[in-house]
């Protein structure tokens, strides 16, 4: 993960995208919650609707935009890899401390 990271981030500099700026975290934002609804647009989750097929090829390509808009979000807050793998660690953790005390 720490490469495609790295190759994010050098896109983003090859366009020209101010990765530091507001604008561009709130691009990011947005352009996640649009991706995420993409994907759902992909899956049989309309119960009224009797033909509908899940397109798993189409799902995982929005999956996909879903992580870069991410990475490029994680990135714009100036922080790493390796701190962002710890922070999703320690609430994977708490995750399943929640869980375990019927959270």
């Amino acid at each position: 993960m720490k490469e495609i990271f790295e190759k994010q981030k050098k896109f983003q500099k090859f366009i020209g995208n101010d990765i530091n700026s507001q604008k561009f975290r709130n691009e990011m934002l947005y352009a996640i919650i649009a991706e995420v609804v993409e994907a759902g647009n992909e899956t049989t989750w309309k119960s009224w609707k009797k033909t509908q097929e899940f397109n798993k090829n189409k799902f995982v390509e929005e999956l996909a935009d879903v992580q870069i808009f991410l990475i490029n979000l994680v990135i714009s807050s100036g922080i790493s890899w390796k701190e962002f793998q710890n922070e999703i660690e320690k609430k994977i953790k708490i995750n399943f401390k929640r869980q375990e005390n019927e959270y």
